[in-house]
């Protein structure tokens, strides 16, 4: 799967205030921690939601890196480091700290505005590829 393709079905999963969370991966229905690929899960950090999109999964030893998530989570880091004075797009979606030109938005709008700008750069690097 493309890195756009894996960042535009992430912030699909967190568009929805919903089903979007701060302070951890994912959550279940009574808003109770679980993994990111848990069956009740239903809402998402930007983290989780990549991981959801990327179709890793939590082995054993709990490692979850697969190669579309470390394309999508690079990608997210780098429009956040652009949009932020920090590479950790967690930091964002948390509210710990907000983005250079707009420091009055939300941490959801935040976090989606650093999806976009990596949606975009990513698909503008895949059609250069070509």
């Amino acid at each position: 799967m493309l890195t756009s393709e894996v960042l535009t079905k992430a912030r699909a999963i967190v568009a929805d205030p919903a089903t979007w969370t701060q302070g951890t991966l994912a959550r279940d229905k009574d808003g109770t921690w679980v993994q990111f690929d848990s069956p009740t899960a239903v809402c998402y950090c930007a983290a989780g939601a990549i991981g959801k999109a990327s179709g890793a999964v939590v082995k054993e030893d709990g490692d979850w890196d697969s190669e579309e998530y470390q394309r999508a989570n690079d990608a997210l880091a780098k429009a956040c480091f652009k949009l932020a004075p920090t590479s950790s797009y967690v930091h964002i979606n948390d509210g710990s700290i907000k983005l250079t030109d707009f420091p009055d938005l939300e941490p959801h709008d935040a976090i989606l505005k650093v999806f976009d700008h990596a949606i975009k750069t990513a698909k503008f690097m895949e059609t250069e590829r070509v």
